[in-house]
């Protein structure tokens, strides 16, 4: 299937299938009440949702010694009810997948919950936190590369306000740390891209692992995500890239277009796992018998 057809085909199952979009309205509903009650607390308590470690950093020489200014970042968490929502979205992708399949017309949020929190709980909560966490990991140079960046704009600002003066940094040290904060941005954002590419394909295998009681690790299941999409990364990403501007239409709506969206947008992801599961039979094949093994 190319990327058109595909995307014709998810329009012809979201326009033929009962309860599609009621399937995503609680994930995605809840998300947006999570994001709008830490935004709340942030503007209330006045709490940096991206802070860091207590530290002190030397910004100005007087001629004796380095004075310096602490600034403070903590973190701010809303971990475990985003963690529930990723929960509510993979067993939504569940139904979403036997609606492909023709194994059922009709999709229901309370079957979603069933699933969620039946005999298969267990191994779905543990293939999320092992996505979720390699997904931090690849993130991790662009938030280093934000923090550093963020630093060094606001530094001298603070610095200024709680002295009356301009730090004296050195033009070389401000212009090296901005193009090693760049970098670091840019290469965080592409290794972000390359391995939730990578993954896209593992709540799908899960799905199937599952069903056929072969299910062993999330880590194994992850390797075979990354295995079915060998070579294969560029397509999906010309896939995504086609919801350019559904994404801009969610901005711009703070959220509320999702709910059209993300039925239209992983009805697609499952065709593109089937496509992509029938070009590749052996090797998917294998998936069952080392799980077995």
């Amino acid at each position: 299937m190319t990327n058109q057809s595909i995307r014709e085909r998810a329009r012809a199952i979201w326009s033929s299938t009962d309860g599609l979009v009621g399937i995503f309205l609680v994930p995605v509903l809840l998300g947006l009440l999570v994001e709008l009650v830490n935004h709340l607390l942030n503007s209330i308590f006045l709490v940096s949702k991206f802070r860091y470690f207590y530290q002190q950093i030397p910004i100005y020489n007087d001629g004796t010694h380095f004075q310096h200014v602490t600034l403070d970042f903590g973190i701010e968490y809303t971990f475990l009810f985003q963690f529930l929502v990723e929960l509510l979205f993979l067993v939504a992708l569940f139904q979403v997948l036997q609606r492909v399949r023709e194994v059922t017309r009709q999709l229901s949020y309370k079957e979603s919950f069933r699933i969620l929190f039946g005999p298969r709980f267990v191994p779905i909560v543990l293939a999320t936190m092992v996505k979720e966490f390699c997904l931090y990991l690849a993130s991790l140079p662009l938030i280093v590369g934000l923090v550093t960046g963020l630093g060094l704009i606001l530094t001298p600002n603070l610095y200024f306000l709680s002295y009356g003066v301009l730090p004296d940094f050195s033009p070389l040290v401000t212009t090296s740390v901005g193009l090693i904060s760049l970098g670091l941005m840019i290469f965080g954002l592409l290794l972000s891209f390359y391995v939730d590419l990578s993954l896209k394909p593992m709540y799908f295998l899960l799905h199937d692992q599952l069903e056929a009681g072969v299910f062993q690790n999330p880590f194994k299941l992850m390797k075979q995500s990354w295995q079915l999409m060998k070579g294969h990364r560029m397509r999906l990403f010309l896939l995504d890239l086609s919801f350019f501007f559904w994404w801009i239409g969610i901005l711009l709506t703070f959220g509320l277009l999702a709910i059209y969206v993300m039925p239209y947008y992983w009805t697609c992801q499952a065709l593109f796992y089937e496509d992509r599961k029938s070009q590749s039979a052996d090797l998917y094949q294998t998936f069952f018998l080392t799980a077995t093994k």
